[in-house]
């Protein structure tokens, strides 16, 4: 079993089966033009070794197993997040022409054997694990020229302008937000990129750290009720004592009861921008 010790002290919260309940029923979706972006562009078959890292609660990796993918790991260090990964996947996990697993690991850590996967992906995760140990084991255990594939939903205010007011309760309220925990949005996660690239050794060895990007609009119908589970299931707040978190819901719902496209829990888009970052190993290490 995963040492929780070895986690950072927010990502903790993910030990828990409320927190991963929140998570399952509000945490968006991704648009389906990235999954087809693995085998359309990125050249991957059904038959391909693929390994969702970090996998949370199987939310891209039910995408994954949709898409008829054959051999696909799940890894993900919480216990409670694997126990609804299972859950979600169980009707491919039954299916005895596929292969697919979910199973404890870290990103530091991998428990598999080196040059075993076509490609690594990493779902809302990588700015917990953006360290040169992660990216060694990355590079360790990817097959010459397999794929690290990194793909966040970016929620905006700035697509969102009628619902800014209740994003920025946990964004700028101070009373609600958090400076330890790792952020996609801060693009502090890149910086591991940037010290392969100025080091003559890790640059030759590892995966290239030219990111290749690209970005897919994605409207996820939700409702206040999935708001406030998305919200729970955000690491810093998950950690709050019980009467903070109880009067951030309290906030939030008098805030989307104020809108008329939210009032009463009326279901309302949520306008989500999905980041794909992608790179490979090299066919050849120097």
């Amino acid at each position: 079993m995963t040492e929780i010790l070895n986690l950072h002290s927010n990502a903790k919260a993910y030990h828990d089966k409320e927190v991963s309940s929140n998570y399952v029923k509000g945490r968006p979706s991704y648009p389906i033009e990235a999954i087809k972006m693995l085998k359309e562009e990125l050249g991957l078959t059904n038959d391909s070794i693929i390994m969702d890292l970090a996998c949370g609660t199987g939310k891209f990796s039910k995408m994954i197993c949709e898409a008829d993918f054959k051999n696909v790991v799940c890894v993900e260090p919480s216990p409670e997040f694997r126990i609804d990964c299972s859950n979600v996947l169980k009707e491919f996990i039954d299916d005895k022409n596929k292969d697919i697993k979910v199973v404890d690991g870290l990103a530091t850590s991998l428990p598999f054997e080196e040059n075993t996967f076509d490609c690594i992906c990493a779902a809302q995760s990588f700015h917990w694990y953006d360290n040169v140990d992660a990216i060694k084991e990355i590079t360790r255990v990817l097959k010459p020229g397999g794929i690290l594939f990194l793909i966040w939903n970016n929620l905006s205010e700035d697509d969102n302008p009628i619902f800014k007011s209740t994003m920025e309760l946990f964004r700028a309220n101070k009373q609600f937000s958090d400076d330890n925990s790792p952020k996609f949005r801060t693009g502090k996660w890149k910086q591991v990129f940037e010290d392969i690239k100025n080091d003559q050794v890790l640059s030759k060895t590892l995966v290239d750290p030219n990111l290749q990007f690209k970005k897919f609009k994605n409207d996820q119908l939700t409702n206040t009720e999935k708001l406030i589970a998305t919200t729970l299931s955000i690491s810093f707040i998950a950690l709050f004592p019980q009467e903070k978190k109880d009067k951030l819901v309290s906030l939030m719902k008098h805030s989307l009861n104020s809108v008329e496209e939210s009032k009463d829990n009326k279901e309302f888009t949520m306008v989500y921008q999905t980041e794909v970052y992608f790179t490979r190993k090299p066919i050849k290490s120097d």
